[in-house]
């Protein structure tokens, strides 16, 4: 009987932890808000029509708001209180053209990696109705000429020439197998004219990166750990791949533990979450592959509504 019931727990487990290869993952709620530059380290912005560089895409909170009716015109976010963000007014002036860009840093895609993400853009209720669209790119550098591919355009509801006002978020899911192989940057574009009747904002959250189905979180054993703890990674210092082990005791909520597995770098900015959902009590291992960042020191973080817990490593190169 028991070894019947040893058998089911780890199955049942088994099913419900969604092993996945992380090549970005965030909400965004981590970055620092330090103005005009607040994105995750290593990406890039570009201001092409240079009407108002300092508005250009920048992690934004839901606090901020950008004139107008404080109430209505803030940054909108999917979850959290930050997402990646861009107002109409970063191409106000001149030609009224808006042009600007945003770059992740350089990802290694393997077959089965996809992007996804949940984006915000053109007029929600109780604002006059403004169309709006945004491109996404695969580039092979941190600049528009060397965009690889459009991936897609964007359009908000209203960019079919009826005031519909009544935009919502909506997720975003494209296969990058076709890159397998590549070292490629990803890009969003906020490219048209804003005027009386075009240009509002973008509001992009929840990204994520990589390959939900690969292995990357494994549970260890199906004993229940009596308190949260988070191993030293091993090996230490390493090259350019680590392993961090931790482990999640019973809470009492059947639908588990919200764990975040952070990691940071010197000036604390976040550089990778490599676990970011709701894991069953047990001893998880993960593998981490840093082959895209720099030498030095890094600190990774367990966060959970019960502890947060840090630890620092190296990545010597």
């Amino acid at each position: 009987m028991k070894r019947a019931l040893l058998l089911f727990f780890v199955l049942l487990l088994s099913n419900e932890i969604c092993s996945q290869r992380i090549l970005f993952q965030s909400n965004f709620e981590t970055i620092p808000l330090v103005f005009p530059d607040s994105i995750p380290a290593g990406w890039k912005k570009l201001d092409v029509d240079q009407n108002n560089p300092v508005l250009g895409w920048a992690v934004n909170d839901t606090n901020q708001h950008f004139g107008g009716d404080t109430t209505i015109f803030k940054p909108r976010a999917h979850s959290g209180n930050k997402s990646l963000f861009i107002f109409w007014l970063a191409g106000s002036g001149n030609n009224n053209l808006n042009d600007d860009w945003v770059w992740t840093d350089s990802l290694r895609i393997e077959t089965g990696d996809s992007l996804n993400f949940w984006c915000l853009l053109g007029s929600t209720p109780l604002i006059a109705a403004y169309a709006d669209s945004v491109q996404v790119h695969i580039c092979s550098a941190q600049n528009p000429s060397s965009s690889l591919l459009k991936l897609a355009t964007i359009k908000s509801n209203d960019s079919s020439g009826i005031p519909l006002n009544n935009n919502t978020w909506r997720e975003f899911k494209y296969s990058l197998s076709q890159f397998a192989g590549q070292r490629v940057y990803i890009a969003w574009r906020y490219y048209m004219i804003v005027n009386q009747t075009s240009g509002l904002w973008i509001n992009i959250d929840d990204l994520f990166i990589g390959n939900h189905s690969a292995i990357g979180i494994t549970p260890i054993n199906t004993e229940i750990p009596k308190e949260f703890s988070l191993s030293q990674n091993y090996p230490n210092p390493f090259n350019p791949s680590t392993k961090i082990r931790f482990e999640i005791p019973a809470s009492g909520n059947t639908a588990g533990n919200k764990v975040h597995l952070l990691v940071f770098d010197m000036l604390g900015r976040e550089v990778a979450v490599l676990v970011n959902e709701d894991l069953k009590p047990g001893t998880y291992e993960i593998n981490w592959d840093a082959g895209s960042l720099p030498s030095g020191t890094y600190f990774y973080r367990l966060v959970t509504d019960k502890v947060t817990i840090t630890k620092k490593m190296i990545l010597v190169k």
